[in-house]
């Protein structure tokens, strides 16, 4: 009975070694399991697999703790390939990658060691680093070691930008040092002869320009400080009206702010969706003014900025703001700009179709400016073609081989309606005439006017509407 009993006992404790060795085994794969699971999810959430470098998640999540860290003459680089898109088109997509896998290595194991280098997507990578000597003799050294590499043994030789940044011990929003950099990267861009840029001063008190318009523009639209004025538009075949191009203006503090000085800004953050519905809406407003008052069925150009593009159905909020004004939608012409065209991210194409099966005009803005404009002028229901005021500037007046002659004929092939722009003296004028272009805009004909002065065109016959 006891040989029994111990039988029973070691079998007994053999069973429970085994089970918890089964149970062991399960947690340690658990564990393992979850530790692959972990790296795999850190991988995908902070770690660059074309480089191996942090991504832009790493780079904005362990840049807050080396800000807080006590470092004194920190850093931060912004670093990008100057026409990396043509290597791209050169060598291919794979190429293009490993290109960039090297770079980084290059860049990580060249500078100090005090650093945090990643690839913040493209092209582009971030460099926080402590140094406290001369930074330039940093900067040296990365142009140096990643100006030419070898890929695939091709020798490529890169030409590189790089925006500096001096952190401030005030300094704690990663967003805005980026910015920054960001900021002097751009200014050496499209320089060949220097390769980086010290954030200064002048771009200092830009980007205090920046922050001030930004912080005013909502307030500015509750109080209609943004003016809309036009500049009119004549047939060139007998000089009378033929229309009128809205434009913006920002009145604040009794100053006038211009538009180069604010659209740019309102088209990064995207304001620009909000103004642009607003000079709509005083467009339609006053179309319906004048149609009521005077009977007057003018044609007015409106600009819409690429941000809508990026919902295709955009155009449905134009659409209730006709119908609020009871406005003709042939008496309204959608202006489109080349930037819209080439974002690989909008079906311009498919859009544009709806613009135009709900009625309105489109025109072509600043035709012959870009790389695309003959392509988009194929692809793209065209009612209208703009000519930029720089071709009118450049023209020899007694030639027939300008750049100008040549945009008009294609123009007129396609059987779109053409405005040149920039028209500001008679010869300009009749050598515009001589193209037997259809409609011509300018200083030499009228500035820029308030909607009150267009009312002047309503009621003199020899400028009347046709």
């Amino acid at each position: 009975m006891a040989k029994e009993l111990n039988e029973f006992i070691a079998i007994a404790l053999g069973v429970c070694v085994f089970i918890n060795l089964v149970v062991i085994g399960i947690c340690v794969y658990i564990d393992i399991s979850n530790q692959m699971k972990n790296r795999k999810l850190y991988k995908s959430a902070f770690v660059d697999n074309i480089t191996l470098l942090g991504n832009e998640n790493y780079f904005k999540e362990n840049s807050k703790i080396f800000l807080n860290s006590g470092r004194e003459n920190n850093y931060l680089i912004s670093l990008d390939i100057n026409k990396f898109k043509v290597v791209n088109n050169l060598y291919g997509y794979d190429f293009c990658n490993k290109t960039l896998n090297i770079l980084g290595r290059k860049l990580k194991t060249g500078i100090p060691k005090n650093n945090i280098t990643c690839r913040m997507y493209s092209d582009v990578f971030a460099i926080l680093v402590e140094y406290n000597g001369d930074i330039k003799d940093v900067l040296e050294k990365i142009h140096n070691d990643v100006s030419t590499i070898n890929v695939d043994n091709i020798l490529l030789h890169l030409n590189i930008s790089m925006g500096v940044y001096k952190i401030k011990k005030s300094d704690r929003d990663i967003n805005k040092i980026l910015d920054k950099a960001y900021m002097a990267r751009e200014r050496i861009k499209g320089t060949y002869s220097d390769y980086y840029y010290m954030f200064d001063e002048a771009l200092e008190n830009s980007l205090i320009k920046e922050e001030n318009i930004e912080s005013s523009m909502e307030e500015a639209l509750e109080n209609r400080e943004f003016e809309i004025i036009y500049q009119p538009k004549f047939f060139t075949s007998n000089e009378k009206i033929a229309g009128a191009e809205s434009l913006v203006r920002w009145h604040r503090n009794g100053e006038t702010i211009m538009p180069n000085d604010f659209i740019p800004l309102f088209e990064k953050n995207k304001f620009i969706i909000k103004l642009d519905l607003y000079i709509f809406e005083q467009v339609c407003k006053d179309l319906a003014y004048w149609k009521k008052e005077f009977d007057a069925d003018l044609k007015v150009s409106v600009n819409v900025s690429k941000e809508h593009f990026m919902d295709e159905n955009f155009i449905d909020e134009y659409i209730r703001i006709v119908d609020k004004y009871n406005v003709d939608k042939n008496n309204l012409e959608l202006e489109i700009t080349e930037s819209a065209t080439i974002d690989k991210k909008i079906d311009v194409v498919k859009i544009a179709n709806k613009i135009k099966d709900l009625g309105f005009s489109i025109s072509l803005d600043d035709f012959g400016t870009g790389y695309s404009s003959l392509a988009m002028l194929q692809e793209l229901p065209i009612d209208v073609v703009k000519i930029d005021k720089i071709f009118v500037d450049k023209a020899d007046y007694n030639s027939n081989k300008n750049m100008i002659n040549y945009m008009v004929s294609i123009a007129k092939q396609k059987g779109s309606e053409i405005v040149v722009e920039g028209v500001e003296t008679k010869e300009q004028a009749d050598f515009i005439k001589a193209l037997k272009c259809d409609i011509i805009q300018g200083y030499y004909y009228s500035k820029p006017i308030k909607e009150k002065e267009m009312e002047k065109y309503f009621m003199q016959n020899d400028k009347s509407l046709v």
